[in-house]
């Protein structure tokens, strides 16, 4: 239908209306001086567009594949390494705090008050 768009209207309808509650249809209120309904021819999607969404489809899953097995193989790698780095004793991490205070408290001195 050739008009231009004016409003949405609501209106009664026994299809929007479910059991005891009444709702309102909304449609477009088009105006136009006279209607006349234009026919659409059926297209089909021509080979060349099916081969490209196709295509298209293919690389996605391709580079979501390669994303995949990259991240699997870095865990892996990290596994290993984890695996190779000896294991970290409290005394060390006792070693470490104290490390870490000390830093903190040279840092507290510089800092004029």
């Amino acid at each position: 239908i050739r008009g231009f768009f004016f409003k949405i209207w609501g209106y009664s309808s026994s299809f929007s209306s479910t059991g005891d509650k009444p709702r309102r249809q909304l449609s477009p209120m088009i105006l136009a001086f006279e209607p006349k309904v234009v026919q659409l021819e059926d297209q089909r999607d021509s080979p060349l567009a099916v081969a490209l969404s196709l295509g298209f489809a293919v690389m996605l899953l391709g580079i979501w594949m390669f994303v995949w097995r990259s991240g699997r193989k870095d865990n892996r790698l990290l596994k290993e390494h984890r695996e190779r780095e000896p294991s970290t004793s409290p005394e060390q991490f006792q070693e470490i705090a104290q490390q870490m205070d000390e830093e903190g408290n040279d840092e507290e001195a510089a800092e004029p008050t």
